[in-house]
């Protein structure tokens, strides 16, 4: 009789600018899920093609001109479509086979900054869509004080950092496992303790 594979897990990775997030993910795959296949997703699945990607970093995040109120809910509408059909046809799929995802900046990132995705009056809305989408397994959050995050990045304003750090614990509903970092640890003590909730997701039937 071949032993039945076990399905592998989503996990998703937020947090303010310079809380350290990419590090963390690059740490989890390199880590605890070395011996696992790991697929790394940055905001969006990627289902339908962006003609605005270029793949180099964002280093100005809030310095696109926001789009109109009408074009910013087509957009929306059209970054729902991607993570809808995305976890459908790609994600479900791969984590079935027992493949892991790590997530960084999935949906919730849209709700706690839209102004990144130069989408304005659509917080409401982007988090009712949220609900009807599926969620990951575990939520992991990366918080640090603000003058910490200033230190690594100054990329966003203080008051934007200090209102990012207050959406995030409000924005992933309370269903959902989620687990608050302080992400002034070092490293490799954060993907210790990351590490005690992957194994625990992965023992859930």
């Amino acid at each position: 009789m071949t032993a039945q594979r076990r399905p592998g897990r989503v996990v998703a990775v937020l947090g303010p600018d310079g809380s350290g997030k990419s590090t963390f993910c690059d740490a989890l795959v390199a880590g605890p899920l070395a011996s696992h296949e790991v697929r790394r997703l940055h905001h969006r699945p990627g289902v339908f093609a962006s003609g605005t990607s270029t793949g180099i970093p964002v280093t100005e995040p809030h310095a696109g001109r926001p789009y109109p109120a009408l074009l910013s809910l087509a957009k929306l509408a059209f970054l729902f479509l991607d993570f809808r059909i995305g976890w459908w046809i790609q994600i479900k799929p791969f984590v079935a086979r027992g493949g892991w995802i790590v997530w960084e900046r999935p949906w919730w990132d849209i709700a706690i900054d839209p102004t990144r995705y130069r989408l304005q009056g659509c917080e409401g809305a982007a988090r009712l869509l949220g609900g009807a989408l599926p969620n990951p397994d575990l939520v992991i959050i990366l918080e640090a004080p603000v003058d910490v995050l200033l230190s690594r990045k100054r990329e966003v304003s203080e008051a934007e950092l200090i209102r990012q750090t207050q959406e995030l614990r409000r924005v992933v509903p309370k269903r959902v496992r989620t687990t608050l970092l302080d992400s002034q640890q070092p490293i490799s003590v954060l993907v210790d303790q990351a590490g005690r909730d992957l194994d625990q997701i992965a023992e859930q039937p």
